[in-house]
């Protein structure tokens, strides 16, 4: 593995997420993020990818949030900071990190990409 530099100037990473989760983020509701490697806090624009995740439909708390929300899809929805990150090594696999998310409340339009 080579290591790369980064380009000089404004930049910002971004995490993808799916749909009717990653309403949630914004709205509050969903304050961690479950990832399978470590992050290092920062700003993250919200992504929001083209799949939607069919069995998260069924939780009562994403039903209850997006209810009467669109859901937008393959588009930029928000800007996230994560405030922490570590590692749960309870879990069976031993490589589930978790990221704990505050919020900024400046949401951005979405526009499809």
């Amino acid at each position: 593995m080579s290591i790369v530099a980064l380009p000089e100037g404004d930049w910002i990473r971004g995490i993808t997420t799916r749909q009717p989760p990653a309403a949630c983020i914004p709205a509050g509701a969903k304050t961690v993020e479950n990832r399978p490697a470590r992050w290092r806090p920062g700003w993250m624009l919200l992504y929001v990818g083209k799949a939607i995740d069919r069995l998260a439909l069924r939780t009562p708390l994403i039903a209850r949030t997006i209810r009467s929300r669109d859901l937008v899809m393959g588009a930029v929805i928000g800007v996230a900071h994560i405030i922490d990150c570590h590692q749960d090594f309870d879990d069976a696999a031993g490589k589930c990190g978790y990221c704990n998310l505050r919020i900024h409340p400046t949401l951005v339009s979405g526009r499809r990409c």
